[in-house]
């Protein structure tokens, strides 16, 4: 299609911004199909035409569908309640290597089963693995350090300070 012809389907009545083209050789091919019924008559994409209304339901009920949905997931992601809690915890060294060393830490509200994630202001020390947290009792989570090489050592010196989050299932 020539860009005279393009100039004459976006100068139709109703459509504003066109091309302006004065070419009079459009034979009613626009650039969607066959737009015959177009010369001369307002654009169906304009004011309270019905087209207007399928267009908007064409594209605005796929979008509202869309939007639902993703409220309805985030629903089920408020259905988990995160606890967070940020302790300074001071932990010494494991009795034997390889070992672990604990320190248990109250939140209310923690229950067997709830999923522990811990965080640490130090980098872990050569020969341990970085801290893991689990719930051990109601309202308890354990923060443990596992050493697995080199001699005996207190993992976190005089202390750290520990980022412990729980999510509730």
């Amino acid at each position: 299609m020539s860009r005279a012809n393009l100039g004459r389907f976006y100068d139709s009545p109703g459509m504003s911004g066109g091309l302006g083209s004065d070419n009079d050789d459009y034979e009613g091919k626009g650039v969607i199909g066959d737009a015959s019924g177009f010369k001369g008559e307002r654009n169906p994409m304009a004011g309270s035409n019905p087209g207007n209304r399928q267009f908007k339901e064409f594209i605005v009920s796929p979008m509202n569908q869309l939007i639902k949905r993703i409220e309805q997931e985030f629903e089920k992601v408020n259905d988990y309640l995160r606890l967070s809690v940020e302790e300074t915890l001071n932990f010494s060294a494991p009795a034997t290597v390889p070992g672990v060393t604990d320190q248990t830490v109250t939140i209310d509200g923690v229950e067997m089963g709830d999923t522990v994630l811990v965080g640490c202001s130090i980098v872990p020390p050569t020969g341990f693995m970085p801290p893991v947290g689990f719930v051990s009792a109601a309202n308890t989570v354990t923060v443990r350090w596992l050493q697995v090489t080199e001699a005996a050592a207190d993992p976190d010196s005089t202390g750290a300070i520990y980022y412990i989050d729980v999510w509730r299932h």
